[in-house]
């Protein structure tokens, strides 16, 4: 640990002190020592400033008396601990020795005092001679505590008993007291020390979790931008954010040419030199990060001087994990860019629509499929938003493994069997994330060909990955499907509907300011028709907004699509032959989606067989 310990101690016991850190070897501990005079006025902090040594972490002040006068130490002072005494004798001997011998009447005497007890006299106010009427009045002997630390104290002991006319003796106590005294205290301190990194070092783990978190919520708002200088105004913030660059630059591509700031010439030279995903920046504290899709550059990010360089490495391999959802954001907005220039033109071209019928009819094929992308790219955000809550506590608990790990190293409490056990907890923990990932992998891989599936199936996989974000808002679910069904079509696409239809109910119990949010689910089949309802206590629809909600692009989000409903209309009516409608109820709404049951194929397993 970085730091000295600086001890404080009378004069007549800093021989003592000094002889038992020497003899503990201890190189971080050093030792001054203050004027013998028992209080007489008490220390003052001024007094005792010049004798705390440079570089000190902490300062223990040893006594008695002296101490009365110390309160509060002054604010640039570094921390303070008064180790006061019973008795000033108790630093160099037993409680037991040194309380036996003043109910005796012996005056105790350090080798320190001994040293200079002609100087000690004068400062008592007497000289040889008449210090023996002085001692008599108190003491019946004199008692020398030995440690041997000074030379010919029996020579100087019969001197100060001459004077002083009382008999003396000694008792070999040795700094063997003292050694112990202070090595437990020196403990202490080295103790301290140590949980104050491994709390910095908590802290640090956590502010990387942190970052890691709010990256994930910062990348599930980023999907949902429709403009694509938003997004690289949101992606320059969040990198900025993340690691504090000096100099931040996004090299815009566009058909695979670079479109440079003719200002930036060096920057331009370094995009045209980089033939990798990434590479260092020319000043060496900083990077460059392509940002591309399916091979096809989209862009470049620049960004220079980090205000902490030396994490370079872990903010290259952050920044490396993100650029995957940047180049999706991106990729979303120039979908809708294109949506937008599409229905452009079919305005341009109402005019004439019967003479080009053929032509519009194409283009509104490709807007379809642009609709299911952006639809597709609007999820994956809130998916991501999703995965954010179910890694949370894996991450807290994989954090907190980590540091028993290294605080058991620390403190040789590691064995075979404890690392063997948490690594058995991590990687149970790193299962459950990874199959949290195969889970959103599997909802957003295509079916090729309708299926017979079952209900409840759908709506528990639903619940397995909006669950954890209902849960982080205390949006309980009430689900109870007391008929299952089978229908036929695409599983994935039903339960996207199911997903848009929970979205939009916990994003209005939200804003409606619920502490009771509810959401309902039932499902029942009954003549020939499979129906399942979600109801929700967040509030109405207003009557004259109720029938358009289902159109393409009518949203009342200041950051919504308009195309989650639609695509759920078309997906349940043109895949599903069935249809879907919602209503006001007494606290919220309730959506209906009805379509035919169907009946299983002998010989072919349904789609929840096939997942069990």
């Amino acid at each position: 640990m970085s730091g000295k310990l600086c001890l404080l101690c009378c004069q007549n016991v800093r021989a003592e002190v000094m002889a038992a850190v020497a003899a503990e070897g201890w190189s971080d501990v050093c030792v001054a020592a203050y004027p013998a005079r028992c209080g007489r006025p008490p220390l003052s902090w001024d007094e005792l400033r010049p004798l705390v040594a440079e570089g000190c972490a902490q300062v223990m002040i040893f006594g008695r008396a002296c101490l009365k006068g110390l309160d509060n130490p002054p604010e640039d002072w570094p921390p303070v601990r008064l180790v006061a005494q019973k008795e000033c004798f108790h630093l160099v001997a037993s409680a037991t020795l040194v309380d036996d011998a003043i109910a005796r009447g012996a005056y105790l005497i350090t080798p320190g005092w001994l040293d200079d007890w002609r100087g000690n006299l004068r400062r008592l106010g007497f000289d040889e001679g008449g210090a023996a009427g002085f001692f008599h009045d108190f003491a019946r002997e004199l008692l020398l505590l030995d440690t041997g630390v000074i030379q010919n104290s029996s020579l100087k002991l019969a001197e100060l008993a001459d004077a002083v006319k009382l008999p003396a003796s000694s008792v070999a106590v040795g700094i063997d007291y003292t050694r112990l005294l202070l090595a437990r205290l020196v403990a202490e301190w080295r103790l301290e020390g140590e949980r104050k990194q491994a709390q910095e070092r908590d802290h640090r783990h956590a502010r990387e979790l942190a970052d890691h978190i709010s990256a994930m919520d910062f990348l599930g708002r980023l999907a949902q931008l429709k403009d694509e200088h938003e997004t690289i105004a949101a992606i320059e913030e969040m990198f900025r954010m993340l690691f504090a660059p000096q100099e931040f630059h996004y090299v815009r591509f566009e058909g695979g040419v670079a479109q440079f700031d003719e200002a930036l010439p060096e920057l331009s030279s370094q995009v045209r030199a980089l033939h990798d995903d990434r590479a260092w920046s020319a000043s060496g504290t900083g990077f460059l990060l392509r940002i591309s899709s399916a091979g096809e550059p989209l862009g470049v990010v620049a960004a220079d001087g980090f205000a902490f360089p030396e994490f370079r490495d872990s903010y290259l391999n952050l920044a490396l994990s993100i650029a995957g959802v940047c180049a999706l954001a991106i990729e979303n907005a120039r979908a809708y860019r294109r949506i937008k220039e599409v229905e452009d033109a079919l305005r341009e071209f109402n005019a004439t629509l019967e003479q080009r019928v053929a032509e519009e009819v194409a283009k509104n094929t490709e807007q379809e499929r642009l609709l299911i992308q952006q639809s597709r790219l609007a999820a994956m955000g809130e998916m991501i938003g999703n995965i954010a809550h179910q890694w949370r506590q894996p991450l807290s608990a994989l954090s907190l493994l980590i540091t028993n790990i290294k605080e058991d190293y620390e403190f040789h409490e590691l064995t075979p069997k404890s690392l063997g056990d948490a690594i058995g907890r991590a990687q149970n923990l790193l299962r459950r994330m990874s199959s949290t990932i195969d889970d959103f992998r599997d909802f957003f891989k295509p079916n090729r060909e309708k299926t017979v599936f079952s209900l409840r199936a759908v709506v528990e996989n639903v619940m397995e990955i909006i669950g954890s974000s209902l849960s982080a808002h205390n949006i309980k679910v009430d689900q109870k499907i007391t008929d299952d069904a089978l229908v036929c079509g695409f599983p994935n696409e039903f339960a996207q509907v199911l997903l848009n239809i929970m979205t939009n109910a916990k994003e209005a119990i939200i804003s409606s300011d619920r502490k009771d949010g509810l959401i309902e689910i039932r499902g029942e089949r009954t003549d020939g028709q499979a129906t399942l309802s979600v109801k929700n206590n967040g509030g109405w629809i207003p009557e004259d907004i109720l029938p358009k909600i289902f159109d393409v692009y009518f949203t009342t989000k200041g950051t919504g699509t308009g195309i989650g409903l639609y695509m759920s209309r078309m997906i349940v009516e043109n895949h599903l032959s069935g249809r879907i409608e919602a209503r006001n109820l007494q606290e919220g709404v309730e959506f209906i989606v009805t379509c035919p049951v169907a009946t299983p194929v002998p010989g072919r397993p349904t789609r929840a067989e096939k997942k069990s």
